[in-house]
């Protein structure tokens, strides 16, 4: 790059020339440079639709995956809390003991 800005800084005249051999040379180089870029364009457009379509799949497998483990974790939840609930039975509330006392001394 700085070889580039060197050779344009040592005369005005040679950057006018290679500009105008540019555009004069140009129409010529850009369809075979086309020609040869085209099928690579085309190919890396074709790569990332395949690409694409892979990460849908995998988004759409993953999506059942978690709603398969978003299942399997609210039984086990579930199971949990009835297998708790099974071991400790609910403590009566203070003033529903205090009920069961005074019936039973009357």
């Amino acid at each position: 790059m700085a070889l580039l800005e060197d050779f344009f800084k040592i005369n005005p005249v040679t950057g006018v020339v290679v500009g105008v051999g540019v555009v004069l040379v140009g129409p010529v180089i850009l369809p075979v440079v086309g020609q040869i870029l085209r099928p690579a364009v085309k190919a890396a457009i074709k790569g990332g639709m395949v690409l694409y379509d892979e990460m849908l799949e995998i988004g759409a497998g993953a999506s059942d995956l978690f709603t398969e483990a978003r299942a399997e974790l609210a039984s086990e939840i579930e199971r949990v809390a009835v297998a708790g609930a099974e071991q400790h039975p609910p403590t009566p509330q203070a003033g529903e003991s205090r009920r069961r006392r005074q019936k039973s001394s009357t």
